[in-house]
């Protein structure tokens, strides 16, 4: 067994919880996460039983239901019907709009050359490889998306991939996957997401986990889990992690704000080169 160290700089806690049972435990029920960001309480009433649920404002709640079909009417609003899976899963009942994106974990470099082969990675890793702009969310009026260390896109490409991008939140039940592989931006629209994730917003991402390796391998491992949060919560994380995250407004793609600050940034460099070369050449002299 080793221990893998998790590399991000990440800590969400939800101030409570309450904990329902609406099903025995010989049924196997599961957890429903239901996330309440609102200003106001919420109650509910599942499968026409006749006792009402109180969900108090901006709290996370975990409901214990079993999978299968259910019903659910919340505030005396009509009733609105949907299927638990066997892993649980979320209800989304503020119809808010959620992000779900890997947290790794890594080894310790095993050797020397391993430690410089990571970060020689490190810096190439991103390049100037952008596929296909899955990654790249469109989220209230901002593109969000990776950090480009070399050779970040430029705003007019920008401009023309926007509908592509805003089209990268699954607005579909069909198309959320089952297995989590890379960051997911989910609508509002969807009322029950199946869990495919490995944390929520409630849950205390581990520092370290335990998994099986060969211990022959001659480099470490890394290990990729996922949480679920709001997507607002994801837009302000982003914001405060410029390290692997670029954060750009519409307003400032149109007007090719980033286009004209790196112009700026080559050209000082372009010109401190020029200066240190006369500089290197009135020196042979």
């Amino acid at each position: 067994m080793q221990l893998f160290k998790y590399s991000r700089l990440l800590g969400l806690a939800a101030t409570y919880y309450i904990l329902m049972h609406f099903t025995s435990c010989s049924n196997n029920p599961v957890d429903v996460v239901v996330d309440i960001k609102d200003s106001v309480d919420y109650v509910i009433k599942l499968d026409d039983d006749t006792a009402t649920i109180k969900l108090l404002k901006d709290t996370i709640t975990i409901l214990k239901i079993k999978p299968g079909k259910h019903s659910i009417v919340v505030n005396n609003k009509p009733k609105q019907e949907f299927t638990v899976t066997s892993k649980g899963g979320l209800l989304n009942l503020c119809n808010k709009e959620f992000v779900v994106y890997p947290v790794i974990f890594q080894q310790e470099a095993k050797s020397e050359f391993e430690s410089k082969y990571r970060d020689r990675g490190e810096k190439i890793s991103n390049g100037d490889l952008i596929s296909n702009y899955s990654n790249f969310f469109l989220i209230d009026s901002f593109v969000v998306m990776p950090k480009y260390k070399h050779n970040p896109p430029k705003d007019s490409t920008l401009v023309k991939m926007l509908q592509k991008i805003e089209s990268n939140k699954i607005t579909d039940e069909k198309a959320i996957p089952e297995k989590f592989n890379s960051v997911c931006y989910i609508g509002k629209n969807i009322f029950f997401i199946p869990k495919f994730w490995d944390y929520n917003s409630m849950s205390e991402i581990p520092e370290t986990i335990s998994v099986k390796v060969n211990s022959n391998d001659i480099f470490a491992h890394s290990e990729k889990k996922s949480v679920i949060i709001d997507a607002k919560m994801y837009f302000f994380l982003s914001m405060f992690n410029a390290e692997e995250y670029d954060v750009r407004s519409i307003e400032s793609i149109f007007k090719g704000e980033n286009d004209v600050r790196n112009k700026k940034e080559v050209s000082k460099e372009q010109l401190e080169f020029n200066e240190q070369e006369m500089q290197n050449e009135r020196q042979k002299k």
